[in-house]
């Protein structure tokens, strides 16, 4: 392309721009004019601007915010705006507070896993004493899962027995008398199949 060609894009693109913002700024004046409800009245009603949302003030403030009226406004009468409070709950702020720094004694804890054994260098190379490796590593999740189920078979039965003594229907209690019957189910399974468990 030659300098005549480029200047003449420059020069389209300047004035596609410039009719854009004369357009835009015209289209924007005549938003600002409502037409009235009925065709008999003259003069056009300003929209009434509404408050804009804003956060509260920070940390158990009461902010009062008040709209003032603007003095060079051309209105016939003076509108008074309501005045905005916000109260906030000291107590949920300083508990978040205290939750984000320190964390939350209500939550559960985390529970750690038992530290695997690594294989040795000896296991990595032969394959026979790896997959020995592997068996070992499954005997001692299975013992985990049989140790976890007593415990959570007498906790499971403690909470069923609380539930019929405070009447809950029988759909509800068959839910948890069912789950029970799966981990007594798998127990039973795996140590029929491993032995060496008991």
């Amino acid at each position: 392309m030659n300098r005549s060609m480029w200047f003449l894009v420059i020069f389209l693109a300047s004035c596609s721009i410039i009719l854009g913002l004369v357009l835009g700024y015209n289209n924007a004046q005549q938003a600002d004019v409502v037409e009235p409800p009925s065709a008999n009245s003259e003069q056009p009603v300003k929209p009434n601007p509404t408050k804009p949302l804003q956060a509260p003030k920070p940390a158990a403030v009461i902010a009062k915010k008040t709209v003032e009226n603007n003095d060079n406004k051309e209105e016939d009468e003076d509108v008074s705006r309501p005045e905005y409070e916000y109260e906030l709950d000291q107590y949920a702020i300083e508990s978040m507070a205290e939750a984000r720094l320190n964390g939350d004694d209500r939550a559960p804890p985390i529970g750690k896993s038992a530290e695997t054994e690594a294989p040795t260098a000896e296991e990595l190379e032969s394959p026979e004493l790896y997959l020995e490796y592997e068996s070992r590593q499954e005997q001692k999740i299975f013992k985990a899962y049989v140790e976890a189920a007593d415990i959570k078979i007498d906790m499971l039965e403690e909470q069923i027995a609380k539930a019929k003594a405070q009447g809950l229907p029988e759909e509800e209690l068959a839910v948890g008398i069912e789950k029970v019957r799966r981990i007594k189910e798998m127990k039973a399974q795996l140590l029929s199949e491993n032995p060496g468990l008991q």
